[in-house]
């Protein structure tokens, strides 16, 4: 449960927020008094003076200043300068750094009953800050703190309960302490509770409440929500699908830099979903992705620089990319990587290398990979011809629907390599194929049915299927076309019709279509 792990991870960040105050800016006389009763020693003045200077509002910003009045409160056994303090120790501000200091400071205000304290002197010993790490000490403080109803000592109770840490995973006592912090208006508690309905844990699956918990936790400017109710609107679970309300979510989401919404954000503007295509636009998404370790904006930056789409075409810089992508065990990746080393662009020509990355992207039951791969096994390239491996991989790819090894499997049949020659089970595949609008495979299939191989001889379904392959563009079609018309083969005999087809082919390079057009033009037709 990927998001479940992000928003484990997003409490370790979320939790150590400081203490405030009124935030109505201090006039230099409310100051100039504070600061003398501070002086004379009024412990709860000291801690204001210390968050002023802290936050910079009436007086200088000065976490030095901050560190001097919260140590003279804490001191004095202030609870909340001791926890001040030790977030200053926690993040080396204005004094040095110090984890152990940090959780002593933190613990002699929890001790003190104060809860922000005891939630933080949890997370301490969660993560084995300053203390030996401690599941059973940090779940301990957290209950002290959710307790007393500190909404985010409530969500790190829920997420030990969601990610079984020295407790018993429990999904329903997730959702319990889920529930009461998203009740307070907590964002994060309000996002771990659209997870757990979402995925029905803990409470019944329901998409309607995971969407209405991710709007709280979005409208609050929370970057993981936005992102799951972004990734809602797209799928239209919860809420009417919603290209448009997608991608605002992932820009709002993405701008805070939210990984998995820059490369949806990408993702949208690469084809023009929810609003205007644009790949320079879906460029700048993928990079700040890919630059943070994404493998799909990898993939896809690749692309756009393999094809010069949104930015100059540069197969080096394809190459880097699908390299990037490849290691991380994208199979994407490394099919597009292998495709490189094969044509030679933007790295040596290497079929082994292009094999390597053929192989692992098959094991890994991509299609396209496994297409790949048995070309190289149909071929020979970079190893012995082996029409068995040829014939399992592209069979391996044909039952995932891919049209082209839907294809190549049918010609293995029809030519008999690697298995008993087989018509029917070859224009089983080519129909499969044409299905799918390969136009290789309608070719093929129109052949069988012009020959009467494996169906029934039918000049009707033979012409179907080479318009349709011909009206893309496959010469060989539009040359049979040509050829079907001169004889009246399922069609009345036309010879202005069969020389406009032999034309066309002759302008897709097929020199038999030139050599028909020339003797039919000759004849005056």
């Amino acid at each position: 449960m990927k998001f479940i792990y992000k928003f484990i991870l997003l409490l370790s960040f979320a939790s150590y927020a400081n203490y405030s105050y009124s935030k109505v800016e201090p006039s230099a006389e409310d100051v100039n008094k504070l600061t003398q009763s501070a002086l004379q020693g009024n412990t709860k003045d000291q801690t204001i003076i210390g968050m002023f200077y802290r936050d910079g509002s009436g007086v200088k910003q000065s976490y030095s200043e901050a560190f001097k009045w919260f140590k003279l409160a804490a001191d004095h056994g202030d609870p909340i300068a001791q926890a001040e303090l030790a977030y200053l120790y926690i993040n080396g501000f204005g004094t040095e750094q110090s984890n152990e200091k940090a959780a002593h400071w933190f613990k002699v205000a929890a001790e003190q009953g104060d809860m922000g304290a005891q939630h933080r002197l949890g997370i301490l010993y969660s993560e084995g800050k300053g203390v030996p790490k401690s599941h059973t000490k940090a779940f301990e403080w957290y209950l002290k703190s959710a307790n007393q109803g500190y909404a985010p000592a409530q969500t790190s109770l829920g997420s030990l309960y969601l990610h079984g840490e020295e407790v018993p995973k429990d999904y329903q006592q997730a959702a319990n302490w889920f529930q009461k912090a998203a009740d307070q208006g907590y964002a994060l508690a309000q996002s771990g509770l659209g997870i757990l309905y979402k995925h029905g844990k803990g409470v019944p699956q329901d998409y309607q409440q995971a969407a209405k918990w991710y709007q709280k936790a979005a409208d609050q400017g929370l970057a993981i929500a936005q992102y799951s109710l972004g990734k809602f609107y797209i799928d239209g679970n919860g809420v009417t699908q919603d290209d448009k309300k997608a991608r605002e979510w992932f820009q709002k989401a993405a701008d805070q830099g939210n990984v998995d919404a820059q490369t949806l954000l990408g993702m949208l503007y690469h084809y023009g979903k929810g609003g205007p295509q644009n790949d320079v636009q879906a460029g700048k998404w993928f990079q700040k992705a890919a630059e943070q370790g994404d493998s799909l904006s990898q993939y896809y930056l690749g692309e756009l620089y393999n094809y010069g789409k949104g930015v100059p075409q540069d197969y080096k810089q394809a190459a880097k990319w699908y390299q990037k992508a490849a290691d991380q065990g994208s199979a994407l990746g490394q099919t597009y990587l292998g495709i490189l080393y094969v044509d030679g662009k933007g790295v040596p020509q290497n079929y082994q290398q292009a094999l390597k990355w053929f192989q692992k992207a098959a094991n890994q039951g991509n299609a396209q990979g496994q297409t790949n791969l048995g070309i190289f096994y149909e071929n020979g390239e970079g190893m012995s011809t082996n029409y068995q491996e040829a014939l399992k991989w592209y069979q391996k790819a044909a039952d995932q629907g891919y049209a082209r090894a839907q294809t190549y499997l049918g010609i293995l049949y029809a030519d008999g390599k690697g298995i008993p020659q087989n018509y029917q089970q070859a224009a089983k595949w080519y129909q499969k194929a044409a299905d799918q609008g390969d136009a290789q495979g309608q070719t093929l299939l129109g052949f069988l049915y012009l020959q009467g191989k494996g169906v029934q001889r039918d000049y009707q379904q033979a012409l179907k299927w080479f318009q349709k392959s011909g009206e893309q563009g496959n010469r060989s079609s539009l040359f049979t076309l040509g050829y079907m018309y001169k004889n009246g083969l399922g069609v009345r005999q036309n010879y202005s019709k069969a020389k406009e087809y032999f034309g066309l082919s002759c302008d897709k390079g097929y020199q038999d279509g030139c050599d028909q057009y020339r003797e039919l033009n000759m004849s005056k037709y």
